[in-house]
């Protein structure tokens, strides 16, 4: 499966008055004029199912981002070391599943 979502939009931080007032403080006067990275994730499955009588099992692994993408998706002002932070999106990520139906 592979997934491509344009970048959100959001509002900046203000630095200078983050670092004056020790949080956050955002620039309404260019509220959504940014916008974020574009999102591209590709995952891979692949199952194992067996079927009985009056049950059904599957096995399954499952990796999400399998290229490991880590596209800048949010920001954060942090007041401990002063500086805007950027958050990036879930890096590679596998699930692996066993399900078991009667």
């Amino acid at each position: 499966k592979a997934m491509y979502s344009g970048g959100l939009r959001y509002t900046p931080i203000n630095l200078e008055e983050s670092q004056e007032a020790g949080h956050g403080v955002y620039d309404e006067q260019l509220a959504f004029t940014e916008r974020s990275e574009p999102i591209i994730k590709i995952d891979l499955a692949a199952a194992y199912r067996w079927n009985k009588r009056k049950t059904r099992q599957e096995i399954k692994l499952d990796i999400q981002n399998v290229t490991n993408n880590a596209a800048n998706v949010s920001q954060f002002y942090n007041s401990e070391t002063e500086e805007i932070v950027f958050g990036t999106q879930w890096s590679i990520f596998p699930v692996i599943s066993y399900t078991i139906q009667f």
